[in-house]
């Protein structure tokens, strides 16, 4: 299942919670980890080495700045309008054409609306796809401060390691996971780091009910962050759904 976990009260169901939090997680990261084993976007090392880039559309959008992207979608646009019309009063002649006027404009207005319409469905579907993405950052930033408060009572040894895992974790996304990000795909640096945070929550020892309780809590956030991690990047793909196109 891919929705959050919910977390009964009852410190006596830690045992069983954490075998199956367990599981439950590891295959999650599992999953992220086989989406990222394709042939598409890969990091080798900590360098930061430009990936292979399954989505070239997206990925020249990337690497072309906006101005320039810009200016030669619209002269691509005019020469091909322009040029069509040229090559169409050529063959048929303007005496010819003229004589389609009057129906002409009909078409056209039947064509602009449905063409209104498609361009609004596509800036609604757009628009939410962005929306659902930063939900998922402000959900997952918010997750990750909770669990650095958590990992302050929790035993020194477990909660330092957490913490320490936790702040690679950040930098990884931070250094790595925006710009791979950024042409939709993951990042391999990123997905290691949040198997190595959650082999350390996965260690960690607790002594009484009340570190039970806060273990209990950081495994849940941990899903949270796993969960919107996710989310962002399957918003991140840059697509509309495929019946407008």
């Amino acid at each position: 299942a891919r929705g959050g976990v919910a977390v009964g009260g009852d410190v006596w169901v830690i045992g069983v919670f954490q075998e199956w939090a367990n599981r439950w997680i590891i295959s999650e990261i599992g999953g992220a980890r086989e989406r990222s084993a394709g042939d598409g976007f890969r990091y080798n090392n900590g360098d930061g080495d430009r990936p292979d880039m399954e989505m070239p559309l997206l990925g020249l959008m990337h690497e072309i700045p906006l101005w320039e992207m810009t200016i030669i979608i619209v002269t691509l646009a005019e020469i091909y309008a322009v040029g069509l019309m040229l090559a169409t009063r050529y063959t048929y002649g303007v005496s010819r054409l003229s004589l389609n006027n009057e129906v002409a404009g009909f078409k056209f207005a039947v064509v602009g609306v449905f063409y209104a319409v498609l361009l609004a469905f596509v800036v609604v579907a757009v628009w939410e796809d962005y929306r659902d993405t930063e939900t998922a950052v402000r959900n997952e930033a918010k997750a990750v401060v909770d669990l650095q408060a958590v990992t302050l009572a929790l035993p020194e040894e477990g909660g330092a390691s957490i913490r320490e895992h936790l702040a690679s974790y950040l930098e990884g996304v931070l250094k790595y996971g925006w710009d791979t990000m950024s042409v939709g795909e993951p990042s391999d640096i990123v997905d290691k780091e949040l198997s190595n945070l959650a082999a350390a929550i996965f260690a960690a020892k607790v002594d009484d009910r009340r570190e039970s309780a806060l273990y209990q809590h950081a495994l849940t956030l941990l899903t949270v962050i796993a969960d919107n991690r996710d989310e962002r990047l399957d918003s991140a793909s840059g697509s509309v759904p495929a019946i407008l196109w």
